[in-house]
């Protein structure tokens, strides 16, 4: 704006360059001598002016290029050409329709610079042909920013106060549109928007008509949550998965990190961002019903939170435009251990011997002077004659001597931030990396304490390393214990598994023979001679019991395993799945046997090749012809030995194929 400017001011770059689009944007005009006669009778030259071309200004004239008017409705990026594409439209915002005349002549233009900031703004386009030369706001501005929760609860008529201050609407508030950061269709209108799940949410209420009157608000909404799941090709934010290929993510995301994520609908490169919200810390030094204040600042209880701190708390709050998402504050952390023995009650010293299982793995004999039974009343069991093992439980020390708690279903554990929960079934699900509680999928806190027993050990481990496992139902041999924060997080867990926990990838294997041997350390197991993927091996130690010997003896049978170290960690018979046919021809996509079947290979299927004649002997990877095991009287092949065993999944690809090249005797 020219209007106020100091002339005896000297020149700035601003106001020179709005000097030269104010000129470029001018009608031009001719100017002319003519004769006339002054009030004398005699003849004089004067300047006369003249439209040079009706409504041609300088730009068209002399460079050729259009300014247009119209909305900027999207702006989306390709990097590899590092280019933008605009799109435009009329969006007759509150009946403000631009003249056809004036609206631009493309529904979109390509450029190299970004004005993405001029989003459900009226704006002039300016360009020659396919060659943009910018776009500015044309009669818009942004009255005023902020977010949702600024708005009040109820919005009606024609203005909207924010903050102290009103603003006028050009309609009512129920016909004021709403529109999401670089959406062209309205999520709503101004008077209804405003919700618990929306209050943080930016916003910019904008006039386009120059009134002074808001025309419409555009709202930057963006979801604040947890990673529930990282490794080095993904992440997942509650249940969706943002790969690092294909979506802008912050380096060293992690598990449990606290995000906020912009979706891909809403940003300019069509890529989700996800950047990381690290906490703040200190002292809640006020509180105003469920708003907190930290320092000088005041946070506001973002929906779904459940826990609100108290006045002098020291807290670790994750905090968005705001509002307060979690908060982490002085609670006690879980002392939690696993009863694995009861020993003979010291009536001397009035304490019972109790063999522990402790979070760091160790297994210690401790002397128990106090067994509650519940964590109400404090009622105490009588130790004289307690013989309770497999039970998850909290702990004091006092004098060296430990009171215990079993855990219980529902109830506060001590002092901590978790609830006791005792379900009737669990398991560990890899591929959602998620604890299933009575049908809950639940997160693994890193740092949980997990203890599973198999009958004859106790196995300790992390939440890490959990997630590294595989799959696994907990058995109803015992009750199942576990620690559950805010319904959504496992800080420990104890259960029953009859056998050893397996990580790696699932692979098949062929069994040859199957004995059962001692191990080192004086077990009996089972051994497998078997031709897996690249080799046959021997005297293969399994994680099977000898008592099972019989359901791995016969030969054929094809298991599904992982390897923990040297040993076999078999997860199923999967013979039953089994199927068999004479290969007839194959190329490097599909098998077609002599039954008829056509079977697809993929890029995951594994081809394990022996030869039976030879103590089955690894051959290769590659599949080979079914051999002829009778002939016709002209010596040409009648029928075919069944060469090949395969599962197959519904579509018909193979996971595995075993191919015998057995060398037959041919009738």
């Amino acid at each position: 704006d020219l209007e106020d400017i100091d002339t005896t001011a000297p020149m700035s770059r601003e106001h020179a360059a709005q000097m030269i689009w104010n000129a470029l944007q001018a009608v031009e005009v001719d100017y002319k001598d003519i004769l006339v006669t002054d009030e004398n009778g005699n003849l004089v030259s004067r300047v006369d002016v003249y439209d040079k071309n009706v409504n041609e200004t300088l730009i068209a004239d002399k460079y050729g290029a259009t300014v247009k008017q119209t909305y900027l409705v999207n702006t989306s990026y390709n990097s590899t050409k590092d280019q933008y594409t605009f799109k435009f439209a009329d969006l007759k915002f509150n009946g403000d329709k631009i003249d056809d005349n004036d609206l631009y002549g493309k529904a979109s233009i390509k450029g190299d610079q970004d004005f993405s900031d001029l989003f459900g703004m009226k704006v002039k386009v300016v360009s020659k042909g396919d060659t943009l030369f910018g776009i500015t706001a044309y009669e818009s501005e942004v009255l005023t920013s902020g977010i949702v929760a600024d708005l009040p609860d109820t919005i009606s008529g024609t203005s909207v106060k924010i903050d102290g201050t009103s603003y006028d609407l050009d309609t009512d508030a129920a016909q004021t549109p709403v529109y999401a950061f670089n959406v062209d269709t309205a999520v709503g209108a101004l008077a209804s928007y405003k919700s618990d799940s929306t209050g943080y949410f930016a916003f910019d209420l904008i006039d386009n008509n120059d009134d002074g009157k808001a025309n419409v608000m555009v709202v930057y909404p963006v979801q604040i949550a947890q990673i529930t799941f990282a490794n080095t090709s993904e992440i997942r934010v509650g249940t969706a998965k943002y790969t690092f290929e294909d979506n802008t993510i912050y380096d060293g995301a992690a598990k449990d990190d606290w995000v906020v994520v912009t979706a891909a609908e809403n940003t300019v490169d069509g890529k989700a961002v996800v950047e990381k919200l690290d906490p703040v810390t200190g002292t809640v030094s006020g509180k105003d019903g469920d708003s907190i204040r930290i320092g000088s600042d005041w946070y506001d209880k973002a929906a779904g939170v459940n826990t609100v701190p108290n006045n002098k708390d020291d807290v670790e709050a994750i905090v968005y435009n705001g509002y307060y998402f979690n908060i982490d504050n002085a609670s006690t952390d879980l002392d939690l251990a696993v009863v694995i023995g009861i020993g003979t009650y010291n009536k001397m010293d009035k304490v019972l011997p109790v063999k522990l299982m402790l979070q760091d793995g160790s297994e210690e004999v401790v002397n128990v002077e106090k067994w509650f039974t519940d964590t109400t009343e404090k009622t105490e069991q009588d130790l004289t004659t307690l013989n309770t093992v497999n039970v998850m439980v909290s702990y004091t020390i006092d004098d060296d001597n430990y009171s215990l708690t079993p855990v219980e279903d529902g109830k506060q554990i001590a002092k901590s931030d978790y609830d006791g929960a005792l379900p009737k079934a669990a398991e560990y699900d890899k591929d959602k990396a998620a604890v299933i509680i009575d049908n809950a999928e639940l997160d693994v806190a890193d740092d949980a304490f997990i203890v599973i027993y198999d009958g004859d050990d106790y196995t300790c481990m992390t939440g890490a390393d959990l997630l590294k496992k595989n799959a696994f139902v907990f058995g109803d041999d015992l009750q199942i214990y576990a620690a559950v924060k805010d319904g959504k997080e496992v800080g420990a867990l104890f259960g029953f598994y009859g056998d050893s926990l397996s990580s790696g990838d699932e692979m098949y294997a062929y069994i040859i023979s199957a004995d059962t041997q001692v191990n080192a350390d004086n077990k009996d197991r089972v051994y497998l001679d078997v031709v897996i993927d690249g080799e046959k091996k021997t005297d293969v130690e399994t994680n099977k019991d000898a008592t099972k010997l019989a359901d791995y003896s016969k030969p054929g049978t094809v298991i599904q395993y992982t390897m923990d170290g040297e040993v076999m960690n078999i997860e199923k018979d999967v013979t039953k799945d089994v199927a068999s046919g004479a290969i007839k021809e194959f190329n490097d996509s599909r098998v077609l046997m002599r039954d008829g079947a056509r079977l697809l290979l993929t890029k995951d299927t594994t081809i394990i090749t022996f030869d039976s004649d030879d103590d089955y002997a690894y051959v290769s990877n590659t599949l080979y012809e079914a051999p002829a095991a009778t002939v016709d009287d002209k010596g040409a092949a009648a029928t075919y030995f069944e060469n090949a065993y395969y599962i197959a999944n519904k579509d018909k690809e193979i996971e595995v194929i075993f191919v015998d090249i057995f060398a037959p005797d041919v009738k």
